[in-house]
């Protein structure tokens, strides 16, 4: 989900919706309800609030998902672990 969320909020035009089907088997209406969860639902929850107060500079809410896995990257600099540590921050909270 984050994944797939943060490619297409990237809007790389070689990367399609048709072609992210193909790679992780979601489909478009099930792309677009990751893109609304991550825009207009997840900023409003406390977890988002919890987690966004603890990360060093703040991500604004339109930034979400991509700019929190890059914040990951930079600080593990390994794009598996940058991964794992995001889900567990997320998983286990603030």
């Amino acid at each position: 989900m984050l994944l797939v969320t943060a490619i297409r909020q990237a809007r790389n035009p070689d990367v399609t919706l048709e072609q992210l089907k193909k790679f992780y088997g979601a489909w478009r209406s099930t792309i677009k309800r990751w893109q609304h969860y991550f825009r207009e639902l997840f900023p409003h929850t406390i977890n988002y609030r919890r987690l966004s107060g603890r990360l060093m500079p703040p991500i604004a809410a339109d930034q979400w998902p991509r700019a929190l896995l890059a914040y990951f990257y930079q600080a593990y600099c390994d794009p598996e672990t940058a991964l794992i540590a995001c889900l567990q921050k997320l998983a286990m909270g603030p």
